[in-house]
Formats: C-alpha cells, sequence, structure tokens
C-alpha cells in the first residue's frame, strides 16, 4: 500500500458520535486492506476510548485523528478534558472470581488487548492517546 488515507474528526462528546467515528475508521481501514477482524478489533477498543472521553472527560468535544499508511492504522484521539492517563491503571486480575475483583480497569485492558500498541502523553492542556493497529 503506498497511499496513505487520513482523515480528522472533530466530534461532540456524545455517544451519537460513536457511529461516525466508527463509519470513518472501518471505510479507512477497508480501503487500506486491512482484514474485517483487525478492523473490528480497532472498532471495538474506538468504541471504549470514546465512551470514555463522553463519561468522564467533561468536555463538549474531541478530535480524532485517523491515519493508514503501509505501517498500519493509527487511531489518536484528543480531549481537553481533566488530565487522564489510562495507561496507569494497573491491569485487573481477570483470574479472580467477580466478586473478587476490584471493579474498575476492564475496558482499557480490553483495549490494551485489542491493539498493538497504546501510548498517552499530556500535551499542555489536552490528553492525547494514540493507538495503532498493525494488518493481521
Amino acid at each position: 500500500m503506498s497511499d496513505i488515507i487520513q482523515q480528522t474528526l472533530t466530534v461532540e462528546t456524545s455517544r451519537e458520535e460513536l457511529e461516525t467515528i466508527q463509519d470513518v475508521l472501518e471505510m479507512a481501514m477497508a480501503a487500506g486492506h486491512f482484514d474485517a477482524d483487525s478492523i473490528l478489533q480497532a472498532a471495538l477498543a474506538a468504541e471504549e476510548v470514546f465512551v470514555n472521553i463522553c463519561n468522564y472527560a467533561e468536555v463538549e468535544s474531541a478530535e480524532v485523528d485517523i491515519t493508514v499508511d503501509e505501517d498500519g492504522a493509527r487511531i489518536v484521539f484528543i480531549d481537553e478534558g481533566k488530565e487522564y492517563n489510562p495507561l496507569t491503571i494497573p491491569d485487573p486480575d481477570v483470574e479472580a472470581s467477580g466478586h473478587e475483583r476490584t471493579p474498575g480497569g476492564l475496558g482499557i485492558f480490553m483495549v490494551k488487548n485489542l491493539v498493538n500498541t497504546l501510548d498517552y502523553r499530556r500535551d499542555g492542556n489536552r490528553n492525547i492517546l494514540t493507538m495503532t493497529k498493525h494488518r493481521g
């Protein structure tokens, strides 16, 4: 693949915008010749991240940058909400029974397992979470 597919969306932090994000992501990844499983995994990871922004960032909008190139797909979520690094949350004990497990952390654990890389940084007043999904 030699073409670069790039889309930048600015969306309200409303669950109604999730479909728009997923449609653009799926279209870009399909054009980039990703298999259906990889597209589904990236879409699920994007859903978890975006819903968390909607629920906790306390902002009215967020930016989503989607780039597909020969290296894979990069999905970058940018918001100006309160600082929150989800990578500092310890992985849950998935071997523990439901009543023994501490609540929380399953969503970001799932995201970590659906994508190849996950990175967070704070730039001024912006949270920047970058997910990378490789082909296959």
